[in-house]
């Protein structure tokens, strides 16, 4: 099978996402024959807990993957689709706008998974079709260069409370972490920028301060429960927020999804 990627960005994303595969997302990359190229890259995280600001201990799992092996697909980068498509009996098409021009793309099957904004499913099932809701919370993701081992954190760690609930999870195998926290609704880019140190010394262990850590990146998010009406529209399919919107910080949901799906 030969796969084409469009993207309509022009590199990879540089900003903070998710960063580990949990336990059924890993069960389903097995299945579908990836792990190998995914443990080449990556690391295998040996813990995982949940833990309160107090330095509670309520709970925390052990955790351990295998794998095969998938070829990878082509990327084309610069390319968005561009709204106009159609399909057969036989094949589906998508109109792509690139930097020379638009061109027009074909495959037997075409997979939208280019998030929330995805123009194929707006142009499948209209631009107000999402049926689901909005919550009036933001999530800030961010990478940083800071000395978690040294507080007795796990690879991947989940802390709750009520206001500062967070998760912090390893990223790289030279230090860095994935920081994603809660934060009021309505506030900008900027303001949650500027609130950023004071969260991180209210919740971090240590209570650090700036010159304790390296920032590396920082992004916001918009927190969404919202589900397509269908994930499969002929020889059309929607996938990841193309289809779905969830809590973003343990996408149970969406392996449920792929689970299934995986299963046809």
């Amino acid at each position: 099978m030969f796969v084409t990627v469009v993207d309509g960005a022009y590199g990879l994303d540089v900003r903070p996402r998710a960063a580990h595969y949990v336990p059924p997302a890993v069960r389903e990359l097995r299945r579908a024959g990836v792990i190998e190229d995914v443990l080449a890259d990556g690391f295998v995280p040996k813990k995982m807990f949940w833990g309160k600001l107090d330095g509670a201990y309520p709970a925390g799992l052990d955790n351990s993957i295998l794998g095969d092996d998938h070829p990878d697909p082509e990327v084309n980068w610069g390319h968005c689709a561009a709204g106009e498509l159609g399909q057969s009996k036989a094949r589906a098409w998508v109109q792509v706008s690139t930097s020379a021009g638009e061109i027009r793309m074909e495959a037997d099957y075409t997979m939208g998974c280019d998030g929330a904004n995805f123009q194929i499913r707006r142009s499948l099932q209209g631009d107000m079709t999402f049926p689901g809701f909005t919550w009036d919370k933001q999530i800030v993701a961010t990478n940083v260069y800071y000395d978690f081992d040294r507080y007795g954190y796990e690879d991947a760690n989940f802390i709750i409370h009520p206001e500062h609930w967070h998760m912090a999870s390893r990223i790289t195998k030279d230090g860095m972490w994935g920081v994603s926290y809660s934060e009021q609704g309505g506030l900008s880019h900027e303001e949650l920028a500027a609130r950023q140190p004071m969260k991180f010394e209210t919740m971090l262990p240590g209570n650090p301060k700036p010159q304790d850590y390296v920032l590396a990146n920082f992004s916001l998010y918009r927190v969404h429960q919202r589900l397509t009406e269908n994930m499969r529209v002929g020889r059309f399919l929607l996938v990841a927020d193309a289809a779905h919107l969830c809590n973003p910080l343990e996408p149970f949901q969406r392996i449920r999804v792929f689970g299934h799906s995986n299963s046809q």
